[in-house]
């Protein structure tokens, strides 16, 4: 019988942008077109090169969301009902100058690429609002993790699927418009996994949207399993400008979708609690599920919590990290239901083993320390593996 277990995580700081502020590139322009890529419904991988001249007001703030205008001649909100792309990924880089760009994709590419979303992506009903002029931006597409702009030449990279439904063109810069080849450049092919292209394409005009430094201080945040329920508890200690927590599921840990939303405070500087019950989960015919919260602000911008896990079995073993995020040693508690050798792997975001070991189970309570004192800053999993256990425990390394 696999131990049943209760992901734990104790109290943390959690911040996420409240209060946002936006920079639209190019700074200054005239609409001379449009384009069909960044919410196209079909597949496209699009690169946008931005000269660090047009990023100046940027240096030193953190990236978190992107989105872009509709055209002028919109006279109704797109889309006229939610679309989902089944991944929707962004990656941020340095660039090559504009005047320099390449259609091969990974020439405009200057040293490391920086994913900061993937994965699904629901476009809801009425996002993209019709132009009275000018520029009406649709809402932010937030980024998973935030991007540190520190200068030089920006490479925005999209890589998306099709869904099902129309497509919207964006307002755009041709390839003659003023400041095309200079202060920003484009390429473009409809492909997701495309690695080069035979033509340029017009540039997207793009907002970004960065910090301002208000957050939402995610306190605790667990997954318990209560009868054939599931009950997700999290407590924040302050929050400002926020709107709502966005529950989501996923049984393999990487698609996740969301089952219910739960009003936010909006401005709070005491400890505030939250709650919402996943019913039934014995139903869905999986042994494990995973739990996050979509945390969102009033400015469209959203952060993860870290993962917690609920094992459906009928056994009342316990297994808890502790704390999480962890800076140098975290503790893992086991209630055990038998002895047991157990093999332990730790896994960064990339797949990559890093770590390996054994632990000793005893029948009844333990406590091991887990060392990550050496390990970059990131997400990584804690897979356990033996005769009765088989499990994996998400973790962040501050």
């Amino acid at each position: 019988m696999k131990p049943f277990f209760t992901l734990l995580l104790l109290p943390f700081a959690f911040c996420i942008q409240a209060h946002s502020q936006t920079h639209v590139v190019p700074v200054s322009y005239t609409t001379t077109g449009s384009f069909l890529g960044p919410l196209a419904n079909t597949q496209r991988t699009y690169q946008l090169l931005i000269n660090a001249n047009q990023l100046t007001p940027l240096v030193g703030q953190t990236l978190k969301g992107i989105t872009f205008g509709r055209l002028a001649s919109a006279t109704v909100a797109w889309p006229d009902s939610d679309v989902t792309y089944t991944n929707y990924d962004i990656y941020l880089s340095e660039s090559v100058a504009p005047a320099q760009r390449s259609l091969t994709f990974a020439n405009n590419i200057v040293g490391t690429q920086t994913r900061v979303r993937s994965g699904a992506l629901t476009i809801t009903a009425g996002s993209f609002p019709p132009d009275p002029a000018p520029n009406n931006f649709g809402a932010v597409i937030g980024f998973t993790d935030g991007y540190a702009y520190n200068g030089g030449h920006l490479l925005v990279e999209i890589r998306h699927t099709g869904f099902t439904g129309t497509s919207v063109s964006v307002e755009a810069i041709t390839t003659s418009g003023t400041g095309y080849g200079t202060n920003f450049s484009a390429c473009w092919v409809g492909n997701y996994s495309g690695t080069s292209t035979t033509t340029q394409g017009n540039f997207a005009i793009t907002r970004f949207t960065h910090d301002a430094g208000l957050p939402l201080t995610l306190s605790s945040f667990k997954a318990v399993r209560r009868s054939e329920d599931a009950s997700l508890e999290w407590t924040t200690a302050s929050e400002q400008n926020t709107q709502q927590f966005s529950v989501e599921r996923s049984t393999d840990s990487r698609v996740f979708s969301s089952i219910g939303t739960v009003a936010a405070a909006g401005n709070s500087n005491s400890a505030i609690n939250y709650q919402f019950t996943d019913r039934n989960i014995t139903s869905l015919g999986v042994k494990l599920l995973y739990y996050r919260l979509k945390m969102v602000d009033k400015d469209g911008l959203y952060k993860y919590s870290p993962i917690a896990t609920v094992n459906i079995s009928k056994t009342g073993a316990v297994i808890t990290l502790y704390p999480n995020p962890v800076k140098d040693i975290a503790t893992l508690s086991v209630n055990a239901e038998k002895q047991e050798t157990v093999q332990y792997t730790i896994i960064a975001a990339n797949g990559k083993q890093v770590q390996t070991g054994r632990y000793l189970f005893t029948q009844g309570n333990n406590l091991f320390n887990v060392n990550v004192a050496q390990l970059p800053a990131g997400n990584y999993y804690l897979r356990l593996e033996g005769t009765n256990t088989s499990e994996r425990i998400g973790f962040m390394k501050q």
